[in-house]
């Protein structure tokens, strides 16, 4: 009776260590996660930060862009798909127009691809472009995980994604686009 008795104790006291140990562990585990999480997401909104700041985004949505700023910008978000592999896309969607992209540069099988002007499309109806209108300047709109049923030259079809969006602000506060 004693050796049973001192056994269940053992086996409850190890068990208690062990239970205890594994919260620790998941504990540590869920934090570690939750500060990468919020890292990519400000590393993300920097990133936004600099296509929505850069002039020839401004001037492309205003209309005045020379082909030398739009080339630049062109150039800057493909820039942004080689050193971020998590991106898919990077678009400048007019306010105007419905929602017409302006520029879209998509994450192809050989690297960045600048789409042709008869390929882009009207997204105004997607959420993630109606809701960035609505956001002050420096603010993100950050949509929910879904699976990416868009056809397009990218490689993100079928694969789980989200949408960041900022939008492009003037000096006035007026927003041109996302």
């Amino acid at each position: 009776l004693a050796a049973g008795l001192t056994g269940y104790y053992a086996f409850e006291a190890s068990r208690t260590l062990l239970v205890n140990a594994a919260k620790d562990k998941l504990l540590t585990s869920t934090l570690v996660l939750a500060r990468r999480l919020a890292l990519s997401r400000e590393e993300t909104e920097r990133d936004l930060g600099l296509v929505t700041e850069h002039p020839a985004a401004l001037a492309l949505l205003q209309g005045h862009a020379t082909a030398v700023q739009t080339r630049a910008l062109e150039d800057l978000m493909s820039l942004v798909l080689q050193v971020q592999p998590a991106y898919f896309q990077v678009r400048l969607i007019d306010a105007a127009q419905h929602g017409m992209e302006r520029v879209r540069v998509d994450r192809g099988t050989q690297g960045p691809l600048v789409v042709p002007d008869e390929d882009l499309q009207e997204k105004g109806h997607f959420d993630y472009v109606s809701e960035t209108l609505k956001l002050g300047p420096n603010q993100t709109y950050i949509s929910r995980v879904a699976i990416n049923h868009e056809r397009g030259a990218h490689i993100g079809v079928d694969k789980p994604s989200l949408q960041l969006a900022r939008p492009v602000v003037d000096a006035q506060g007026k927003t041109w686009g996302v």
